[in-house]
């Protein structure tokens, strides 16, 4: 089921429900509020800052919120929602292999799985597509590409 919050009445349709709330509105804070003692789990999934920078969630220093983020947890809430189905156990172990086999041809150890320098861009725009989202615009790629590269190439 997936809802937006001004249609929200009464929490009885989430009993017993994982549900994940996309935005941390203060709509978002008080339906979680009156849910929480009926559902099974909730999450609160939120926007990152309006600047669309990487930044901590206040209060925790190790829990960051980015635009990775946001498409993250909009295709968490699709796959939980039953709106994207994730393909067959046989077709993730054959990416699996493919993608590990990708990373040996080019040298890059295993340990280096979760490292998606290189290729975020096409990341977010696969996530993106899954859950109808708009892709990221090439000028917004350039801008994030240019000050990834500043911030990495000063001491």
């Amino acid at each position: 089921m997936q809802i937006h919050s001004h249609n929200y009445r009464v929490p009885e349709p989430f009993q017993n429900k994982i549900v994940v709330l996309i935005r941390s509105s203060a709509s978002a804070v008080d339906i979680s509020r009156e849910i929480a003692s009926i559902t099974n789990e909730v999450h609160i999934a939120s926007w990152s800052n309006s600047n669309e920078e990487s930044e901590t969630l206040p209060g925790y220093d190790n829990v960051w919120l980015s635009p990775m983020f946001e498409l993250q947890c909009e295709w968490i809430a699709g796959i939980l929602s039953g709106r994207i189905s994730l393909p067959s156990q046989n077709e993730m172990w054959k990416d699996v292999e493919a993608f590990y086999d990708s990373l040996q041809a080019s040298g890059v150890p295993k340990r280096y799985t979760h490292n998606i320098t290189g290729y975020q861009f096409e990341y977010n725009d696969w996530l993106a597509t899954q859950c109808g989202a708009p892709k990221t615009e090439e000028q917004r790629k350039k801008k994030l590409s240019h000050d990834f590269f500043e911030q990495n190439s000063s001491p």
